[in-house]
């Protein structure tokens, strides 16, 4: 059964997101009268006869590859020494086939200096797999254990996308944490999945695509 949303506080365009999204699901709806000093409320009826299907978003990328330059720098899918956004629970591939034992690659949860504990131990020559935890730190970096002055950068971690509570699961719960943000300007918010700032139908995208997932 999904939570009623009350209609009273939305805005037209946050009521048709919510009609779209539901559509979606393959469920219609229709609007409740409430009794007397209550809110009207929005209650699953019959399917549609048809579903509006939003568009696809392209899986994200998943794959890194290291290579340094004569600077004493690593270039990581040609930029260089960039700073990573990772989700917890996805696994990444570190291509570390162009890196000598010259530059050994480690990450570890200091800014600056490349010492253990690590949460990659020492790699080079090779492909290595990588999979974000829930217990790892939100921000973590990658380091040259021998030029780490010059050759590291930082790794945000995040929750997957679409799981704006962040209990594991991308469910009603967090549409309704997305309709209360659909429309507005953010920097760094939750709802906002691509990253570009505002809370719009590209993010929408995004979070149909992921919706009904474990991560």
């Amino acid at each position: 059964m999904h939570p009623q949303l009350h209609l009273l506080h939305l805005g037209s365009a946050k009521l048709l997101l919510v009609l779209l999204f539901a559509s979606y699901l393959g469920e219609g709806l229709f609007i409740h009268e409430a009794p007397s000093g209550a809110h009207a409320s929005l209650i699953p009826c019959a399917p549609p006869r048809t579903a509006i299907l939003p568009p696809s978003a392209p899986p994200p990328p998943n794959t890194y590859v290291f290579t340094a330059n004569g600077n004493f720098q690593y270039e990581v899918n040609s930029m260089v020494n960039p700073t990573l956004t990772l989700t917890r629970g996805i696994t990444y591939t570190l291509d570390l086939t162009a890196i000598t034992d010259e530059h050994p690659f480690v990450i570890n949860n200091q800014p600056v200096f490349p010492f253990a504990p690590y949460i990659l131990d020492p790699s080079y020559g090779q492909l290595v797999t990588f999979t974000p935890t829930a217990a790892m730190p939100n921000t973590i970096h990658y380091h040259c254990t021998v030029h780490y002055g010059s050759m590291s950068g930082t790794i945000n971690l995040v929750n997957c996308p679409g799981d704006l509570n962040a209990n594991g699961a991308v469910n009603t719960a967090d549409f309704g944490i997305f309709v209360n943000a659909f429309g507005n300007a953010c920097t760094g918010c939750t709802s906002d999945l691509n990253n570009d700032g505002q809370v719009n139908t590209a993010d929408f995208g995004l979070f149909v695509n992921s919706f009904g997932t474990a991560c």
